[in-house]
């Protein structure tokens, strides 16, 4: 699997090697006509803090479709060498950001299935008034046969 992002390193100004991690750009794919949505333009913004012992990683999910992205989550994730473990710089920055997407999937999902929860109350409150107005609809018209059967005797 390719790796989400590029490990940069320079010499700093202390003489010492500095890494920092790259995002690699999403490639969006182009959906099917019936599935196209009007309004629909994220990305993720990932930053990653690196040092010898601890790495923190954190995302960002941004609504690009406005000139001025807005962030609508985020979510963090970290990983934390144990003594004795290899210090090994990718393996860090691989735990932390993927334990921040899997805090941000969880964030997503909830906010799915509320919207999927209210989406259904919704229908189901225009059901009953649709339910209700059918029936006073009938009743009306009930009432004005019996008012004829009356007027008729």
């Amino acid at each position: 699997m390719e790796p989400l992002y590029h490990e940069c390193r320079a010499m700093g100004a202390d003489g010492k090697e500095q890494c920092w991690y790259r995002p690699e750009p999403i490639h969006y794919l182009e959906p099917e006509e019936k599935y196209k949505m009007s309004h629909v333009l994220m990305s993720v913004d990932v930053t990653a803090l690196v040092s010898r012992n601890a790495t923190v990683a954190s995302v960002e999910l941004l609504d690009s479709c406005d000139l001025v992205p807005v962030v609508i989550t985020t979510a963090t994730g970290s990983a934390k060498r144990q003594p004795g473990d290899v210090h090994d710089e990718s393996i860090a920055v691989d735990l932390a950001i993927g334990r921040a997407l899997e805090s941000l999937g969880r964030k997503l999902r909830k906010r799915g299935e509320d919207k999927v929860r209210e989406a259904s109350r919704k229908a189901e409150e225009r059901q009953i008034r649709l339910r209700r107005k059918n029936a006073d609809s009938a009743f009306r018209d009930l009432r004005e046969r019996l008012q004829q059967v009356l007027e008729v005797k």
